[in-house]
């Protein structure tokens, strides 16, 4: 079952009960927080504390210009990555030198996806695709901490 409330802070909250194949069930929790993603000095407190605890996965669809950004909160977000957890980020050949000095700050190892690579080929095989930067939004790619 998903619930689903808003925090008093503005945050929505799922909480969800959720098992791996062979595993006892666990009950989960995906925030949503407001907040400049550029800025990580003005994040709210809540947001400050989870990655003080630590989180396990990153997940971000660029917009178009936000990966010009990621020097300014990537690398923040990322070394709060726990061992084993991972960061998908867009990895279009506009960030690209982005996110290898990403890689080079957190201990992040590309991982290789058929899935998204198919998805990224499917998409890019779309006729009202041509017309956007190449790869823009659909060249998610997966980084491991190790």
């Amino acid at each position: 079952t998903l619930k689903v409330r808003t925090g008093n802070d503005g945050t929505i909250v799922l909480t969800f009960e959720w098992a791996y194949a062979g595993r006892e069930p666990r009950t989960y929790t995906i925030v949503y927080v407001c907040a400049n993603i550029e800025h990580p000095e003005t994040y709210p407190n809540i947001l400050k504390e989870a990655l003080k605890n630590g989180i396990d996965i990153y997940y971000e669809r660029a917009s178009l210009f936000s990966g010009c950004s990621y020097y300014k909160y990537l690398v923040a977000i990322a070394s709060c990555i726990m061992p084993g957890g991972y960061v998908l980020v867009d990895d279009t050949s506009l960030i690209k030198r982005l996110v290898d000095e990403l890689k080079a700050y957190t201990s992040l190892t590309r991982v290789n996806s058929p899935f998204l690579e198919r998805l990224k080929t499917a998409q890019m095989s779309r006729s009202d695709y041509a017309i956007m930067l190449p790869g823009y939004g659909w060249a998610t790619q997966p980084y491991r901490k190790e």
